[in-house]
């Protein structure tokens, strides 16, 4: 069963902060907008929520974007802004269902 794109219906915008350093300073990191899309934002199943308990990281959501195909690639340094909550990524890969789109798992920061 393919992946219903109408199911895109929510908006995430992807962050990345970079830290630099003058003379030898640190300096505050600054956050750059990397990707923006429709997504679609799920709650893990039933066993990726034990495993992620066991992982003592309990809040874990699973999103879906279409592959932006070299536009954005999606890494562990990065993080989603979603309703107001920022997730970290912890795991991206292509949807075995459908190869057109990308599933993210993330992580909630508290």
């Amino acid at each position: 069963m393919r992946f219903d794109s109408n199911r895109l219906n929510e908006r995430v915008t992807f962050y990345e902060d970079i830290s630099k350093s003058i003379k030898g300073l640190p300096q505050k990191p600054i956050t750059k907008e990397l990707y923006s899309c429709y997504a679609s934002v799920q709650d893990a199943k039933e066993s990726d929520t034990q495993t992620s308990i066991q992982n003592s990281t309990e809040f874990i959501k699973t999103i879906i974007i279409r592959d932006p195909r070299g536009d954005y690639n999606p890494t562990n340094k990065h993080y989603v802004l979603h309703d107001g909550n920022r997730y970290d990524v912890v795991y991206v890969k292509k949807d075995y269902q459908d190869k057109s789109f990308i599933r993210i798992y993330c992580k909630v920061v508290i």
